[in-house]
């Protein structure tokens, strides 16, 4: 339900409305991997938008900077781009090997299968 609004209230901003900016608690994501679209990418039709739940995803862990986040998912990616929604792993950015969400892709992504 996180993606899901009604008239100018989404369930996103409840969220928010409810944690408050100090909130420092903790954000599980059961099926984590539902979020894996929030990049976008290449489909069998061409070029493809961020999926609106990953989207509000990474929105709710940006505007929640204090909160702890699970990632509970029994289902791999099959994609190196699919881990785009788990931007609190600290798998890109400062003081790690990888200085972004794209340099950490492009160069899993030329490690092939042994690097994912």
């Amino acid at each position: 339900t996180l993606r899901s609004a009604r008239g100018d209230s989404t369930r996103l901003q409840q969220i928010l409305d409810w944690a408050g900016p100090d909130f420092d608690g903790v954000i599980a994501f059961d099926e984590a991997h539902e979020m894996g679209g929030v990049a976008g990418g290449e489909g069998a039709l061409g070029k493809t938008e961020g999926s609106q739940q990953g989207i509000c995803g990474v929105l709710l862990q940006n505007h929640l900077p204090l909160a702890r986040v699970l990632y509970a998912s029994a289902t791999g990616a099959s994609d190196v781009n699919n881990l785009a929604y788990a931007v609190r792993l600290g798998l890109w950015g400062p003081e790690t090997s990888f200085a972004d969400r794209t340099q950490f892709i492009s160069q899993i992504r030329q490690g092939g299968i042994a690097a994912m």
